[in-house]
């Protein structure tokens, strides 16, 4: 066999075993960020994506991409009738849903999206407009930020802050701690995924899009 044969041959299989090592870290790294979701987020998740699936299904549309006039009308009848109960995988539906119930519902999809190389309908105008409806009429958001105020209280979480060090570490910990504050009841796993990007200003202070 000549030498640029087998130099080709080897080269070939040389990129085969590079490809499949590639493939075995990504699954490495998929398990990784699995692992790092707490359980019951990863369940409430599931619960979710499953209730959107059959309601999809039931209406003759695709949950994934999901049009954002799809989402929006979804997430109109979870606030005024909530769950059908054919679209409930077990238990029984709990009436309309609140505002936090309807947040987890999006983020459920979002993130579904994001882990299906779809771009995550979460930061939409017409997604946004509905979100934004839903805080001002239901309202939930701004009294949990004020519960967690009182409970907390500003003297206490600043003297907290004062004790963290300066370095980049410490400028990282304390964002968190604020973040967490004023996040509106935000999960865990959403504060430490969450990026300078996914923060933007607006008149009214500042927006956390997931």
């Amino acid at each position: 066999m000549p030498d640029n044969q087998i130099t080709k041959i080897a080269t070939n299989v040389a990129i085969v075993e590079a490809q499949s090592e590639l493939l075995a870290l990504d699954g490495r790294a998929q398990e990784e960020v699995d692992r790092a979701v707490p359980a019951n987020t990863r369940r409430a998740y599931e619960f979710e994506l499953a209730c959107f699936t059959s309601w999809c299904a039931r209406h003759g549309v695709r949950p994934m991409p999901a049009e954002p006039r799809v989402l929006r009308g979804y997430l109109q009848e979870l606030s005024e009738r909530g769950r059908a109960p054919e679209d409930v995988p077990k238990g029984r539906p709990k009436g309309a849903l609140g505002y936090s119930a309807l947040m987890r519902a999006l983020a459920a999809i979002c993130c579904s999206h994001q882990q299906s190389g779809h771009p995550s309908p979460w930061k939409h105008p017409d997604i946004e407009g509905v979100r934004d409806k839903f805080a001002r009429i239901l309202g939930k958001a701004p009294r949990k930020q004020k519960l967690a105020i009182e409970a907390v209280g500003e003297g206490l979480l600043f003297r907290v802050c004062d004790l963290i060090s300066d370095d980049v570490r410490g400028v990282r910990d304390r964002a968190m701690i604020l973040v967490g504050w004023s996040g509106g009841g935000r999960r865990r796993s959403e504060i430490v995924a969450a990026r300078v990007e996914d923060f933007t200003e607006i008149e009214e202070g500042i927006r956390w899009s997931i």
